[in-house]
């Protein structure tokens, strides 16, 4: 993306927001204003005041004595405000928003949203969610290898090891790729936080495993054709949770983030039968 495609989505945020005009508007009529002549101009706090001062960071900037005056970019902004109506403004900033992948007309953006909003808080409750997990999988002695789950026998410590290892591999390659092949650097802890929810229909997976044993006092074997299909949906959840996260969290288009995705899910699939005939 040019210099020049930057600063118009810029533009286009900043106009397509009513306070926000009235902000690059008030200090282009008064030269330069005041943090407290915004406040009591815009009857709003100064926490929601200063979010949008620094959404319009390109357009503004502070004197010494703390006054707001425009930028250059802040001039053509004016510029373009004063000859368009505000409904094409509005619309060419929606075009501008990066499109969000649905599936039969949902998306997982809330979802990304709310896991993303605190990452260290998703870390911990993914721990939390794997030491269970791991534990129930040990006892239907399946093991979990990127996202796909298989009957293998082994050490509890090893089940423990192939969930966090998945885990690191999936979040991990994937803000490799946004971040060296889209120059997508910023919100990596977000990305990565974000990716344990790949495991959540696995880790249900083997608690329903775990309760089906429980109640038959029995080792549950699933059928070839059982544990296919529910492989073919781990890695839709998978390709729809990467995804979004890049397009969400990284403002990747849909095409980028679902080829990265797709790549990710290539690698593990590589991965996965390297193991199977080692």
């Amino acid at each position: 993306m040019t210099d020049d495609t930057n600063l118009q989505s810029a533009i286009f945020e900043a106009l397509s927001h009513p306070i926000r005009r009235k902000i690059l508007e008030e200090i282009a009529e008064k030269k330069e204003v005041s943090y407290t002549h915004l406040v009591e101009l815009l009857d709003i706090k100064a926490g929601p005041l200063y979010h949008h001062i620094k959404k319009m960071n390109k357009f503004v900037n502070q004197t010494d004595d703390k006054k707001y005056i425009l930028t250059e970019q802040g001039q053509k902004a004016i510029a373009i405000l004063k000859v368009s109506e505000i409904d094409d403004i509005q619309k060419l900033s929606g075009l501008q928003e990066n499109k969000i992948l649905t599936f039969y007309g949902i998306s997982l953006k809330p979802i990304i949203n709310y896991f993303s909003e605190k990452p260290l808080r998703t870390l911990v409750e993914f721990l939390i969610i794997a030491v269970i997990s791991g534990y129930l999988a040990s006892n239907q002695s399946i093991l979990l290898i990127g996202n796909f789950a298989m009957y293998y026998e082994t050490n509890l410590f090893f089940y423990y090891l192939s969930i966090v290892a998945s885990w690191l591999f999936l979040g991990g390659v994937t803000e490799l790729i946004a971040r060296f092949v889209f120059k997508k650097k910023g919100k990596s802890i977000h990305l990565i936080s974000v990716s344990s929810i790949v495991f959540l229909p696995i880790f249900l997976f083997f608690i329903i495993l775990w309760f089906i044993g429980l109640f038959t006092a029995s080792a549950v074997i699933l059928p070839a054709i059982v544990l296919l299909i529910m492989h073919g949906i781990f890695q839709v959840w998978t390709f729809m949770v990467l995804t979004t996260s890049l397009g969400v969290l990284k403002k990747l288009s849909i095409e980028r983030a679902a080829i990265s995705a797709m790549f990710v899910s290539y690698i593990q699939i590589m991965i996965t039968i390297f193991v199977l005939i080692s």
